[in-house]
């Protein structure tokens, strides 16, 4: 079957299911999801794995991890378009193999600077809270590492609070939401890694994160 005979039976732009195919988008709209997943020999679960796997990019949070997740994350984050299919194997193999683990979640860059400021101007983080226009209980996540998305409108009022520079305070948050695995044009084992890095990462324990780390140094 051509791409344009799919296309043209799923009822889809043919240009578009190439970029599906190239992995340019990883997209399908639900009213063709049946339809495409009959049309290639599979089922509806099936199809939504292989989308999975074509995602352009998969995504290791900064929030809620340890330190040591958000430096083996960078670390991810600069290797990845290097990383062979040997080591996605390997990678993939030593995940499975590893148990979920709890992760010791500490702060991040962003809520260090939040408490370090808030303390030294001898405020409450109910009043932080109050000044920024959003819950005591969000300041409270933010300085203990399980928070970095800052509310909207929250970050002129907060900057001005803590007396930080309001560029200096949206680096802070907006460089460290996520650590970012390009997808793009990688092979399906490399993508099958970085989903299923994606997926565990938060129950990733240490000696495994640091053997999945000492797989990549030569990437």
């Amino acid at each position: 079957m051509t791409q344009a005979d799919l296309a043209a039976a799923a009822g889809i732009d043919r240009s578009y299911l190439s970029r599906l195919e190239c992995g340019n988008i990883a997209a399908l709209g639900k009213p063709h999801m049946k339809t495409v997943a009959a049309l290639i020999g599979t089922d509806e679960p099936g199809l939504h794995r292989l989308i999975d796997l074509s995602q352009m990019e998969y995504r290791l949070p900064c929030a809620e991890v340890s330190d040591e997740h958000r430096r083996v994350g960078g670390r991810f984050e600069e290797c990845w378009g290097t990383i062979t299919d040997v080591q996605a194997s390997a990678i993939i193999a030593t995940i499975h193999a590893s148990p979920d683990e709890p992760v010791d979640v500490e702060p991040t860059q962003f809520g260090r600077v939040i408490q370090e400021k808030r303390l030294a101007l001898g405020l409450s983080q109910g009043a932080v809270a109050s000044a920024a226009g959003v819950a005591r209980s969000y300041i409270s996540m933010v300085e203990n590492g399980a928070e970095l998305c800052l509310p909207s409108g929250a970050l002129v009022p907060l900057s001005a609070c803590l007396q930080i520079d309001t560029d200096e305070l949206s680096d802070l948050v907006w460089t460290a939401v996520a650590h970012v695995l390009d997808a793009r044009g990688r092979s399906d084992v490399v993508r099958e890694a970085g989903l299923l890095l994606q997926a565990r990462w938060r129950t990733i324990g240490p000696s495994a994160l640091r053997r999945i780390e000492m797989l990549c140094s030569d990437a």
